[in-house]
């Protein structure tokens, strides 16, 4: 968590009188959520797969990897950099598919010793 992230929470436990957000442990926080993924049909599932879509939905809407990198708490831009190649073959992806509608993408033969 980011440190603005961290602040604006904790000023608003205070504000509220709340004394701990979630009245658990971290392990009780997993098992909770890999059980509700249990029965979803979502194998795998575990809080950090709602940081890492969290961070894929963030950059496809456009906004800035230096606000990602703050929102997520990292030091070092090295660590967004999978989320931004994620996002940036979506675009790739999605220009292709415009293109093919658009009829303006044609497959060209291709030449043999080249």
């Amino acid at each position: 968590m980011g440190k603005t992230l961290r602040s604006l929470m904790g000023q608003w436990m205070l504000h509220h009188k709340i004394g701990a957000l979630f009245d658990t442990n971290r392990h009780a926080v997993r098992q909770l959520i890999r059980h509700s993924g249990i029965r979803a049909g979502i194998k795998g599932l575990h809080p950090h797969r709602f940081r890492h879509t969290f961070a894929i939905l963030y950059l496809r809407r456009g906004a800035s990897i230096y606000h990602l990198q703050e929102a997520l708490g990292h030091k070092s831009l090295d660590m967004c950099r999978h989320y931004l190649q994620i996002s940036q073959s979506d675009l790739e992806e999605a220009a292709l598919f415009v293109a093919m509608v658009n009829g303006s993408w044609k497959l060209k033969p291709m030449v043999h010793g080249m």
